[in-house]
């Protein structure tokens, strides 16, 4: 069994993509269900705070702040642009 002082800190290029899109999945359903709550509610709440740790997530695997964003600053990565790249 490998140590976890040996294992990289950063991830290789396939398993970032998969995991990103699973994300992008992820928050979009969250996104979806907190807007069919009750707003301030322990629900929304919930789903905000999901939100944010994807969004914190999606920040150390893509070094952007905005990555799911569609505003995306020019330049910036998103995943509407990177799910595009990878169809082609």
């Amino acid at each position: 069994m490998r140590s976890y002082r040996k294992k990289p800190d950063l991830l290789d290029e396939i398993s970032a993509g998969r995991l990103i899109d699973a994300l992008g999945h992820c928050r979009r359903a969250v996104i979806e269900a907190s807007t069919r709550v009750k707003v301030m509610g322990p629900v929304y709440q919930g789903c905000h705070m999901v939100t944010a740790a994807i969004d914190a997530l999606a920040t150390l695997i893509t070094g952007s702040k905005y990555y799911f964003h569609s505003q995306s600053m020019p330049g910036d990565r998103s995943w509407e642009n990177d799910r595009a790249k990878r169809r082609e």
